[in-house]
């Protein structure tokens, strides 16, 4: 991974880890989570997305791992 997308994906993570405290207490800390996470799957893959959920426990709020469209279309 390059520079520039390590410091990218360091800040998408910082602003997760920015809002997790405030799950279910901030009125749009959700919304903010789901948005970076979608983010981040479409500029790094769904690997790293599923790898920040863990990363941030974020399935202790309700987050899953992505499966990929060709996956579930296999019925995989």
């Amino acid at each position: 991974m390059a520079k520039e997308e390590k410091q990218r994906l360091a800040e998408l993570h910082k602003s997760i880890k920015d809002e997790v405290p405030y799950v279910n207490i901030k009125e749009y800390s959700h919304n903010i989570i789901s948005w970076t996470l979608r983010l981040i799957s479409q500029e790094f893959g769904y690997n790293e997305a599923d790898k920040t959920i863990d990363t941030f426990k974020l399935n202790l709020y309700g987050w899953k791992h992505e499966t990929p469209k060709e996956e579930e279309s296999n019925g995989k």
